[in-house]
Formats: structure tokens, sequence, C-alpha cells
């Protein structure tokens, strides 16, 4: 399991696929609820993996992180600040956090 994702997972996310994070949102979210893509089920933790792979493209971590954030009220942001931690990329690591932040905010709209 190079770069700490499943065999699967790494063909099915080099192959050509969505262009826009927010396809690979909507793709991801459909997967982990049941769906598959390219023959690949995921799980959060899958997408958590998918968030520190740098293998992905930013389009592929961005969804990711926004998949997370729509699929996992509460741990979100935990899942993506520990994906900051590990980019490189500075405008990938804004952006990551741009969804943390608005997880958080989601979050604490809710319990109000």
């Amino acid at each position: 399991h190079q770069m700490g994702l499943p065999d699967a997972l790494q063909r099915a996310l080099s192959a050509q696929g969505p262009t826009t994070a927010e396809a690979w949102r909507d793709l991801f979210v459909d997967a982990v609820r049941g769906a598959t893509y390219r023959d690949v089920s995921l799980s959060l933790d899958d997408l958590t993996r998918v968030l520190s792979a740098p293998m992905v493209s930013p389009a592929q971590r961005l969804g990711a992180a926004m998949a997370v954030r729509a699929l996992d009220g509460a741990a979100p942001v935990t899942r993506v600040r520990v994906a900051v931690e590990l980019v490189a990329d500075p405008t990938m690591q804004r952006a990551l956090e741009v969804a943390a932040e608005a997880a958080h905010t989601e979050t604490a709209r809710a319990k109000a």
C-alpha cells in the first residue's frame, strides 16, 4: 500500500476522474454512503488517508476534506487539521484550513 492508500483506491484516484473539488466531494460522499467509484467503496478512514496522500491532486484532496466535513459533523476539524500539517503547499494548507473552519462553524451552529 504505497502512500497509505489501498491499491484499488490508488488506481481509482490515478484514473481520469472529476476535475473540480466539488465533483470529487460528491463522488466521495456517494462512495462512503454505499455507491462505488471504479468498483471501490470508501470509508471515512480512507478519506482521511486521501487528505494526506502525496499522490492525490489538489482537487481530490480538497474534495476529500469537504466530503469528510459533510459526512462526519464532529470529527472533520481534527481530521482535516491533521492533514493540513502533512501538506507542504501553503495554498492547499489554507484551503484545508478553510474547510476545517467551516466545519467548526457548522458544528457550533448545529449545537446552538
